[in-house]
């Protein structure tokens, strides 16, 4: 066998395009424990020979130019970027988790490709527009809730009025702040990934889910996430859509909702893991 011939990338074969999605959606990163756990060692040293990923540091690799303008030519995709490791590690172990199939017939859009689409349809749609201002009516309609209840608290209690101003000011100052996001240039956060599932695979999708929550603690976060999205799945049916992004601890309320105005905005079922 010529040396030529020992490093062609077999592009189609299972394996290589479940590397290539964890490149693509996880930021252009990929471990070496983790490129083997996917594949073997064969592919490995194909792509690296062939200059498809070369070694950023010790065990980590990244998808050279050649292969951006591979996956480009020949799928359309972009690939994620972040300049946080941690945020694309903790995106690449999300993927476990899915269907393997979903990854291999290439169901799924990065990050970099749902944010070009969505500020184009954002623009372009009116339903987008007609759900943005509801979002805002929402918020003005619950401030005004918060003004009446707070003119009609009346006690004659020092505590009662004291602990009732601290109520009044922190939901004034949340709806506030959430009606802000609403009217900036960009009331939305997109999401790490998006998929497109079968019915069978969204089954197989909720099954993993479970089995990894209860790797968790009952009273940890993570543990709760994964029950909000088995629930969010389990109401769903038949082929669907579904956005996916992988929290931190470090997430404020302010991530949280812009994540959720995507949502309704552009009417796409989103989970949040961790």
């Amino acid at each position: 066998m010529k040396h030529s011939d020992r490093n062609k990338v077999t592009f189609s074969n299972p394996k290589v395009q479940r590397v290539l999605a964890a490149l693509e959606i996880g930021e252009n990163r990929i471990t070496r424990q983790e490129l083997l756990s996917l594949s073997n060692k064969d592919i490995l040293y194909q792509l690296k020979n062939s200059n498809y990923i070369r070694e950023l540091q010790k065990d980590l690799f990244i998808g050279t130019t050649k292969l951006h303008k591979h996956v480009l030519k020949t799928d359309g995709k972009h690939f994620s970027s972040s300049c946080s490791e941690e945020h694309a590690h903790a995106v690449r172990n999300s993927l476990s988790l899915l269907p393997s199939s979903v990854l291999t017939r290439k169901a799924y859009e990065t990050s970099y490709d749902i944010e070009k689409k969505t500020e184009r349809r954002f623009k372009a749609d009116p339903n987008c527009r007609a759900r943005l201002e509801q979002l805002k009516q929402n918020q003005r309609m619950a401030l005004d809730e918060v003004e009446r209840k707070h003119r009609a608290f009346n006690s004659t209690s020092a505590s009662g009025r004291y602990a009732e101003n601290l109520r009044y000011q922190r939901e004034r100052e949340e709806h506030l702040s959430t009606l802000g996001y609403l009217n900036s240039d960009r009331p939305y956060l997109t999401p790490d990934y998006q998929v497109r599932l079968t019915d069978a695979e969204r089954l197989e999708y909720i099954a993993n889910l479970t089995e990894y929550k209860n790797s968790f603690a009952p009273h940890e976060k993570a543990y709760a996430v994964c029950v909000d999205a088995i629930e969010k799945l389990s109401a769903l049916q038949g082929e669907v859509t579904l956005s996916v992004e992988v929290i931190r601890n470090t997430y404020g309320n302010r991530e949280l909702i812009m994540h959720h105005h995507f949502e309704t905005i552009f009417d796409v079922p989103q989970i949040m893991l961790m």
